[in-house]
């Protein structure tokens, strides 16, 4: 495993948790509607607006 995510559901937060090439975890914490994630792993963005878009908070 090289990438994790953890969504709050109860507000628009994540923590993106990656793993290094030495084999430590990185963590980066994501806030806010506006904002947008880049997942490594997928080489892809995310925006949080998309994926919080039918949770209701």
């Amino acid at each position: 495993m090289q990438e994790y995510l953890v969504f709050w559901q109860d507000e628009v937060r994540v923590e993106q948790h990656t793993r290094t090439a030495e084999g430590l975890w990185l963590l980066r914490e994501v806030v806010g509607l506006e904002q947008t994630l880049q997942l490594v792993s997928l080489h892809s963005p995310l925006a949080l607006r998309d994926a919080y878009a039918k949770v209701e908070l």
